[in-house]
């Protein structure tokens, strides 16, 4: 029998990138990449993933924002988040007010 590993749920948090075939296909952030790895299997192709730990979301998005205006990768359809939320509220935008989403670490700023 062969040895198991045990992947303790929430622990992989941050920015994660799908690979096919050494080609970034998709990247996305999450609190739990474990979990929507499930999710991705179902409509993307890929056969490596590969993640960057960032608890703070604010600055997983940011990341992920570079991922996709640099690499425009195939699965990533919709502007990146901070691309959309900069054209919906144009002048008023402000990156410190966008809401964190349940789950993820609010930064805590002194």
């Amino acid at each position: 029998m062969k040895a198991t590993l045990d992947l303790p749920c929430n622990a992989y948090c941050g920015c994660y990138l799908l690979f096919n075939d050494n080609v970034l296909v998709y990247v996305g952030v999450s609190y739990d990449i474990l979990f929507r790895m499930n999710a991705h299997r179902k409509n993307k192709i890929f056969n490596s993933i590969k993640y960057i730990d960032e608890n703070d979301y604010l600055n997983a998005i940011q990341i992920e924002n570079y991922y996709i205006n640099e690499f425009k990768p195939k699965y990533n359809l919709s502007p990146a988040k901070l691309e959309y939320k900069r054209a919906v509220y144009g002048e008023n935008f402000n990156i410190k007010k966008i809401p964190y989403p349940t789950g993820w670490n609010k930064k805590e700023t002194i």
